[in-house]
């Protein structure tokens, strides 16, 4: 049986081998130890019966009314589990609990999200990403990716 939890500092490991696994594949950008460490508070990890993690998601909060799911990752092998959806789903019921009204993603597979309700927006519609993070990426002139949302 799957089970989710809040990431330790004991995980950093396996949370940096799937981020950069993910990230090797165009997914995901890649993330340092000490990024990972620094935001080890806004992991989850999935964790099957025999204790290992099958994959990892981060809810990053950027206003009162607003947060980002990252850095989600799934195990090649795990993956079409419905894993992903429940990483994303404790995401959301994290957010319930902070009392956020809007949660989104950036992402290379948006079918994914829309399967859970989430919609598409323009990016630019995203000042707190654009403003924290976008305007470091190497791909901000040529960004591939969808920027969905969902109200709660």
């Amino acid at each position: 049986m799957l089970s989710i939890r809040k990431a330790t500092l004991e995980d950093i490991q396996v949370l940096k081998h799937f981020i950069d696994d993910h990230a090797s594949n165009g997914f995901l950008l890649p993330r340092t130890l000490e990024q990972i460490s620094e935001h080890i508070r806004d992991f989850f990890v999935a964790i099957s019966e025999d204790e290992k993690i099958l994959g990892c998601v981060a809810l990053q909060v950027y206003t009162a009314q607003l947060a980002e799911i990252r850095s989600l990752a799934v195990d090649e092998k795990c993956r079409h589990l419905g894993i992903g959806k429940a990483l994303v789903l404790k995401c959301m019921e994290e957010a319930d609990i902070l009392c956020l009204s809007r949660v989104f993603a950036l992402t290379k597979i948006p079918a994914f999200f829309y399967k859970i309700g989430f919609k598409e927006i323009d990016r630019d519609l995203l000042p707190e990403k654009v403003f924290k993070d976008c305007r470091f990426c190497p791909n901000i002139d040529n960004c591939f990716e969808t920027a969905v949302i969902k109200e709660l």
